[in-house]
């Protein structure tokens, strides 16, 4: 019998050798991949955590801010960096650095500068006294070999200075001023009746008298404004009020056909051939078809309109602004509403009734709410003009009458306004603007067409007085229709009736 035996052979040399070498291959690479995930997921932790610590430093910053801009914040010089630290329950410069465990965090406080429109440069503008940039900055070792910087940054104001009303705007000058001609407007007699300032712009309104109605003056040197061939838009009937939000500015017209006007402004300078949306208010929707739009406020995806008459009182929604709807109307106000100012939850708006020159629209169920009878020392004078002065104040200016023609208004409570006090400047308060705690009014008499008082106790503006520093005064071209105090560029914009400056720029001596 024959055996065939199969010749067996165990794995040879190579075969050995590519096993091992596949093997270490496979065991790098995951060895790798893990290292490189643990290192990854490391690092975020690590930057979270120094995020949480810059942020805590920042917020540090602010507390020692607020106890006093002088006294606390810039009593240190920071711009080297500098430390934190608590002194009983308040936080103090410290040192010049803070540990938490590897990471090490420093503050530095730095100079800001303004151009000659306010925006923040980092060479050629002037100090800005009362802002400053803060970095919060936080580095550690994520190894021997690398070292990580996370850096947080803020700007910090001084917002409660108070501006004494002595030197420069108890000594307004005109700066410049802008006169819209029969050459570069198709008119030279409307009358200038409304403004909004955006971005180196002055939105201009105007009357409906042949020419055009609105206009993009650009504003970006304050010495100099100009308008630019294509920065006007016909639109028929005048412009009671405009305001901007976003790309949009809305319009309160007079035009018995398009109350509410609505206008792509996103490009100032071809403002002829901007899109316009509007809104016919006709008896079967706010129950008149005559009534102009007298003023607009706006908030979130609401517009709030005031009109002459029907339905005095209307609420758009303005969440798609080529689009608005009515949303609804309501015709509790009395008398003829002629201003209007929304503050949280409620419309304060200025009447003509004079028993109710101020009344309160609760903004949910559009009804007045509560009124206030302005009857100090004369009943029958009009409420023109209202303003928001901030820390639940309001003011509101009355025609002329021997009685007061200011009112300082507490408004904590909404629904039951009370008079703070008052102040007679002889003359009807036009309008009015506030900012930096100073007033500004606009007046009918042509040798103080605008007043300026010190603002920064509402509670106290009776003894203000025609022949103290206390009240600046300036003598514009025929009475102002609408006045603008913009804080950052501490400058008043002013719409007037004057045919040879219908825009007028004034600024402290």
């Amino acid at each position: 019998m024959l055996i065939k035996i199969k010749d067996q052979q165990g794995l040879g040399i190579i075969e050995i050798i590519v096993a091992v070498t596949l093997f270490v291959i496979v065991a790098v690479v995951g060895v790798a991949t893990v290292a490189g995930s643990y290192s990854t997921n490391r690092l975020g932790t690590e930057e979270t955590q120094a995020t949480i610590f810059a942020q805590s430093g920042l917020d540090a910053v602010r507390s020692i801010k607020k106890q006093g801009w002088d006294t606390n914040f810039l009593i240190t010089d920071c711009s080297g960096g500098c430390g934190l630290g608590l002194s009983g329950n308040s936080w103090v410069w410290s040192g010049t650095e803070n540990t938490q465990g590897v990471f090490t965090r420093y503050i530095t406080v730095s100079d800001i500068l303004r151009d000659g429109s306010g925006n923040i440069v980092t060479s050629g503008g002037n100090l800005d006294p009362d802002t400053r940039r803060v970095e919060s900055s936080v580095t550690w070792n994520f190894s021997p070999n690398r070292n990580n910087v996370l850096s947080l940054i803020t700007y910090l104001t001084n917002y409660a200075k108070i501006i004494p009303v002595v030197g420069g705007w108890a000594n307004p000058i005109s700066q410049s001023v802008f006169d819209l001609t029969n050459s570069n407007s198709g008119n030279n007699n409307a009358d200038a009746i409304s403004l909004f300032y955006l971005s180196d712009f002055v939105f201009l309104g105007r009357t409906s008298s042949g020419g055009t109605e609105l206009y993009a003056i650009d504003v970006s040197d304050l010495s100099a404004p100009d308008l630019c061939t294509n920065c006007q838009l016909e639109l028929g009937g005048s412009v009671n009020d405009v305001k901007i939000s976003g790309n949009y500015a809305y319009i309160a017209s007079t035009s018995n056909s398009q109350e509410l006007q609505i206008v792509n402004v996103s490009n100032p300078t071809s403002l002829n051939t901007a899109g316009v949306n509007t809104i016919n208010l006709n008896n079967s929707n706010s129950g008149n078809n005559n009534s102009d739009a007298i003023s607009l406020e706006i908030s979130g995806n609401s517009l709030y309109m005031i009109r002459a008459g029907g339905n005095e009182f209307i609420e758009f929604n303005v969440s798609t602004p080529t689009s608005p709807t009515i949303v609804g109307t309501d015709n509790d106000i009395t008398g003829t509403p002629t201003d209007m100012v929304v503050v949280g939850g409620y419309a304060f708006i200025t009447s003509t009734d004079n028993n109710a020159e101020l009344q309160v629209v609760e903004l949910s169920s559009r009804n007045v709410v509560g009124t206030l009878n302005l009857n100090e020392g004369n009943n029958a004078a009009d409420a023109l003009s209202i303003v928001y002065a901030g820390n639940d104040r309001i003011l509101v200016g009355r025609d002329t009458s021997q009685a007061p023609e200011l009112y300082s208004i507490n408004i904590s409570s909404p629904t039951s306004p009370t008079i703070a006090d008052t102040a007679e400047i002889v003359d009807s308060a036009i309008d009015l603007s506030f900012g930096n705690e100073l007033i500004f009014i606009a007046t009918d008499n042509n040798s103080s067409d605008l007043l300026i008082i010190d603002g920064s106790d509402l509670d106290n503006i009776s003894d203000i007085s025609l022949l103290t520093p206390a009240l600046g005064f300036l003598n514009v071209s025929n009475s102002p229709q609408k006045i603008l105090y913009e804080s950052l560029l501490d400058r008043l914009f002013i719409a007037s009736s004057s045919d040879n400056n219908e825009l007028e720029i004034i600024r402290p001596q």
